[in-house]
């Protein structure tokens, strides 16, 4: 047992197995990890977590005031520390086709599968645009969305 815990170890050490090209696992990783020094010194001193707290909310306030004064785009900053492009490698236009669908489509919606299906759909001129033969859009809520009824009047 110890050999095989040994052997694992050993290969992601000098492999990058354990390396996400994941964006949103690196941030949700950030995001879960950044309380950490906080609890730890809470556990350790109530002065050292108060001090903590108090830079913390000057630098923060700091960066808002930094970010509004110079108009930074936050969002397309974060989406270029993280290679990524703000249409987020086409999921966006895919996601214009599906509420363009939705709000286009039959009073009881396409069905399952309906949209993918239908010649009367825009189904071949998306996979055009897109270059792929795709059959979902990336997003659960527009996948349920196209193929239901309208709830609206």
């Amino acid at each position: 047992m110890a050999s095989t815990a040994q052997h694992i170890c050993n290969r992601c050490r000098h492999s990058n197995d354990l390396l996400s090209r994941s964006s949103v696992g690196l941030v949700a990783l950030a995001i879960a990890l950044a309380p950490l020094p906080l609890a730890i010194l809470l556990r350790t001193s109530w002065s050292a977590f108060s001090i903590a707290i108090g830079v913390l909310l000057i630098a923060l306030s700091t960066s808002l005031f930094v970010i509004e004064f110079y108009r930074i785009d936050i969002v397309q900053y974060v989406l270029d520390v993280l290679g990524k492009d703000s249409t987020l490698i086409g999921r966006t236009l895919l996601w214009e086709f599906g509420w363009q669908a939705y709000n286009d489509g039959p009073w009881l919606g396409y069905g399952f599968k309906g949209y993918w299906e239908s010649p009367a759909a825009t189904t071949t001129l998306l996979r055009f645009v897109i270059g792929q033969d795709i059959w979902f859009f990336h997003n659960n809520f527009v996948d349920v969305a196209v193929p239901s009824a309208r709830l609206d009047p």
